[in-house]
């Protein structure tokens, strides 16, 4: 009886109150500062002369994220989460104050960095990107220059390629059927819905000259699709599965027409429209992502898979925004900041990765729905055969 009045408790009751009002802060603070720093930034770029480095403001901090939740999973297995949670707190808020504090650009990244191992593994991949920002910095280099960037990139996509593997379940790299292709899913569509965000004001501010309250405001139309798409998806009353597929085939579609609506500098308006569109679909694809990996969790394996899923998380995220700064600093034309086609460009070539999320999609709906029947063993392998 103990255990059926616990689960029956509202998220609101007294019992749980405490927790639920701490965890809407924290997500509230964090919401704030990331749509803050997203607006601010191209302002901030400008004045510091940054704008071919704009990329890894976003995805410094993202890789660092990703090693703090690494790291903090591990410790709170241990101690508990009051420690992590009052150091995470602390390094975000000094993060901050460093990056506000900055007078260059590389500090402004550095700050980011502390900021999202306050909020945080995968510094390698960071070494892929900067080197690949340096390479389009330099002028004329030389060979001996080339080379050792080169190499320094190549080094880090295969230190990821190495490590990546161990911290997600067998087959998500390949899209195993159920369970990997679900947390694969979820990262794919992350690549292209991040790395598109983290440019649009950008975009907005040196191609149309809209002012970057303005700018920032746009962004605001993914948040209000997003919690609309997280509604809906609350309430579905066929197979949860298949929303997968829905939000990726959405995103698809929405950000096809926000591309092409870029390409053709339609009115605001109509970003707005598709910006919102794309927001819907995510909320609809992610919010049933995590309800799925419990389901096809045994219960001895849901925290480990759920910390996969927050890595694929993240990861994607990482992926996207480090993705979309390097194409950027090889795109970018110092002389033409607002070159419309180097966006276009950009968010075409994220673009492919929504095709990706409708394939990872349905190879993860094609699942048993016996949920966590699945042995321990097939569940962290996540594997429905193929």
């Amino acid at each position: 009886m103990k255990k059926t009045a616990s689960k029956a408790a509202r998220a609101m009751s007294p019992e749980l109150r405490p927790l639920i009002i701490g965890i809407l802060a924290i997500i509230t603070c964090a919401a704030f500062e990331a749509m803050a720093v997203v607006t601010a930034m191209p302002s901030v770029a400008r004045e510091l002369s940054g704008e071919s480095s704009y990329g890894l403001a976003f995805s410094m901090y993202l890789t660092a994220s990703l090693l703090g939740t690494v790291v903090a999973g591990s410790w709170c297995d241990r101690k508990g989460p009051r420690p992590a949670l009052a150091v995470g707190l602390s390094l975000m808020i000094l993060g901050l104050l460093a990056a506000g504090a900055a007078p260059d650009f590389w500090l402004v990244t550095v700050g980011r960095a502390v900021s999202g191992l306050g909020g945080g593994f995968m510094i390698v991949a960071f070494a892929a990107q900067w080197a690949v920002v340096r390479l389009a910095d330099t002028e004329s280099p030389g060979a001996a220059t080339v080379s050792a960037l080169v190499l320094l990139a190549a080094a880090g996509i295969v230190v990821v390629l190495i490590v990546l593997p161990a911290l997600l379940p067998k087959g998500t790299l390949v899209l195993a059927r159920g369970l990997p292709s679900i947390i694969a899913t979820r990262g794919i569509v992350n690549v292209a819905f991040f790395g598109v965000e983290a440019f649009i004001p950008l975009m907005l501010v040196s191609s149309r000259g809209i002012d970057p309250g303005t700018a920032g405001l746009t962004l605001s139309a993914a948040a209000l699709g997003w919690s609309a798409g997280s509604f809906v998806q609350a309430r579905v009353t066929f197979g949860r599965q298949w929303l997968l597929v829905a939000g990726s085939s959405v995103l698809s579609l929405s950000l096809g027409g926000f591309v092409l609506a870029t390409a053709v500098e339609a009115p605001l308006w109509v970003l707005v429209v598709a910006w919102g569109v794309s927001g819907s679909a995510m909320g609809m694809a992610l919010s049933s992502a995590s309800v799925l990996v419990l389901k096809l969790s045994a219960e001895s394996e849901q925290g480990r898979n759920s910390a996969a899923l927050q890595i694929s998380d993240q990861l994607g995220g990482v992926v996207g925004t480090a993705g979309a700064g390097a194409l950027f600093a090889l795109l970018h034309d110092p002389s033409n900041p607002g070159h419309v086609p180097t966006f276009v460009a950009i968010w075409l070539a994220l673009w492919v990765f929504t095709a990706a999320g409708i394939v990872s999609g349905l190879r993860g709906a094609r699942f048993s729905d016996a949920g966590p029947g699945l042995t321990p063993s097939k569940s962290m392998e996540g594997t429905v055969p193929a």
